[in-house]
């Protein structure tokens, strides 16, 4: 009886065994939890509000949703190379706020010194220079602030100068455009839209569309700025200024000493010049700035045309060229890149504040006497042998439908046309010395190598710098 007993307990046991391991077959445990990377257990300490992910791989996989309902997945950097090689970074902070931005870099500061760190705004470098391998990457795209405010900032300003634009560095301009109308308030930003405002602001800001033409750099505009420095202080600065005279556009000020705060506490403005002056030409290298307030006027915006002309290569390299000596005008040169259309001239008038449909007409009258004065009388016609005029047609009808994008016919073109532009374009405007003629060399090589693979114009391009340069 004990022996048929144990045999039973033995075949329950095995059957029991049995459909354990197909149980385990078909639902197999959680594999065991892999080890967190210890800096960043720490770090998600630090922050209050903010959100630290650990696993790069997933945060390239994660939906974010901005202010305006617009979603974007995980890094979405202006060139999708620079998606490729964001593994290399360690792990990603996105902040929502300066406090979480000093918060970590302090407890950097304090206990990972060894630690390099990256931060990106916008996104829009096509050069990848957001990422650092093994960094600690600030993501700043939730700082995302947009505020038009008056200005506090002068003891007296003159007419049109009363309202300051505050912004956080994770915007792009294309945001700072839904909330300040550019056909009454104009501000300096990036000529595509998708530029980051954070890049563009401390690297000089160069709008090649007529905006600088009248209001000077980006970084000129700068009135005040939040940075966290290396320590995690946090340091805001603002500069008073009085516009002393214009003439002919050109406009100066005289400007005042730095006020100056370091973590919330007023300081002595002379040991914080160089930190001013450094953030705004190279501010990437000194800090992470969290927050920018620029100046802006109750001005128009100068309107931006995209127009067609069929010149051959050198006549459009000197159109360019001879255009930069007047100031009324302002022409870029477009390489191909909207369909059907061949070579492409971004126009802006920028004398005066006139409607778009007068803009246009003095663009016209200023091209018919350029070209009967360069090429002859037999020029004074363009407008119908040259076909210049059937693009403008072509934006009007699109905005008149209400396709990609709103505005008044020829306004803001640099978005309304945005879904026409190439991926594999390596510049879409380039800012040249009037005066050098090496530099249009390497114009006319880029134009001879549209035809060959990205990468090889890329290796010759970095070629034909260096012999410029050389030179």
């Amino acid at each position: 009886m004990a022996s048929r007993l144990a045999l039973v307990l033995m075949s329950a046991h095995c059957a029991h065994g049995f459909l354990d391991g197909l149980f385990d077959l078909f639902f197999p445990p959680p594999p065991p939890p892999t080890p967190q990377d210890p800096l960043c257990v720490d770090l998600k300490r630090a922050v209050h509000h903010s959100r630290v992910f650990c696993d790069v791989e997933a945060y390239a996989q994660t939906t974010f949703r901005d202010q305006f309902g617009d979603k974007t997945k995980g890094f979405a950097f202006g060139h999708s190379m620079c998606d490729k090689l964001t593994h290399q970074l360690r792990l990603v902070v996105r902040p929502r706020s300066t406090r979480d931005v000093s918060a970590v870099l302090k407890r950097l500061h304090e206990r990972w010194g060894d630690v390099p760190v990256s931060m990106r705004s916008g996104g829009h470098s096509y050069t990848c220079n957001a990422i650092k391998r093994n960094s600690v990457h600030f993501d700043l795209r939730a700082l995302d602030k947009i505020e038009l405010v008056p200005n506090t900032i002068d003891a007296s300003f003159v007419a049109g100068e009363g309202k300051l634009l505050t912004t956080g560095a994770g915007n792009m301009f294309k945001n700072l455009l839904r909330k300040v109308d550019a056909r009454k308030y104009s501000f300096v930003h990036g000529e595509c839209h998708g530029v980051g405002v954070g890049g563009f602001l401390l690297h000089g800001g160069y709008h090649a569309a007529g905006l600088s033409d009248r209001y000077g750099y980006g970084n000129s505009t700068i009135r005040a700025l939040e940075v966290v420095v290396a320590d995690g202080s946090v340091v805001r600065f603002e500069e008073p200024r009085e516009r002393s005279y214009e003439l002919s556009g050109l406009t100066t000020y005289n400007r005042f000493p730095l006020r100056v705060w370091k973590n919330g506490e007023s300081v002595a403005a002379a040991e914080y010049v160089d930190l001013w002056d450094s953030l705004r030409v190279a501010g990437s290298s000194f800090g992470i700035v969290t927050e920018f307030t620029v100046q802006v006027y109750e001005e128009p915006e100068p309107t931006m045309f995209f127009m067609k002309m069929d010149l051959d290569f050198e006549q459009a390299i000197k159109l360019m060229v001879d255009s930069g000596y007047d100031d009324a005008i302002v022409i870029n040169f477009y390489e191909t890149g909207i369909p059907l259309v061949g070579v492409v001239f971004q126009v802006a008038w920028v004398d005066g504040f006139l409607s778009a449909e007068e803009q246009r007409a003095e663009v016209f009258k200023w091209l018919t006497r350029y070209f009967v004065r360069t090429y002859g009388e037999s020029w004074r016609n363009w407008r119908k042998t040259l076909h210049g005029e059937w693009l403008l047609g072509i934006q009007d009808l699109v905005l008149g439908f209400g396709l990609l994008g709103k505005g008044e016919g020829g306004h803001d073109l640099a978005m309304d046309l945005g879904a026409f532009y190439k991926e594999d374009w390596i510049t879409s405007s380039m800012t040249v010395d009037l005066d050098d003629p090496n530099v249009y060399e390497v114009m006319r090589w880029h134009q001879r190598a549209l035809g060959q693979p990205q990468a090889h114009v890329l290796r010759a391009g970095a070629a034909v710098l260096a012999a410029v340069q050389r030179d």
